[in-house]
């Protein structure tokens, strides 16, 4: 399976009681194998299945602590 790598960033700001953060997971979008799963017993025919990493990812978070 081919290599990949990811990015990701986050920033936040904390004020009192009330947490927001910004975060972004795989800022490249890029495009992953995780694994290859196949019935073959020699492990060479092609795959049934493939898992892939997750899109790129969007959020945001707010926290709040009540008291």
């Amino acid at each position: 399976m081919p290599g990949y790598s990811t990015v990701a960033l986050r920033a936040g700001l904390n004020r009192g009681d009330v947490s927001i953060e910004a975060y972004v997971k795989n800022l490249q979008n890029a495009y992953g194998m995780l694994q290859l799963v196949s019935q073959v017993r020699n492990g060479y025919g092609p795959p049934l299945a493939a898992s892939v990493i997750a899109p790129r990812t969007v959020g945001l978070s707010i926290t709040a602590q009540f008291k």
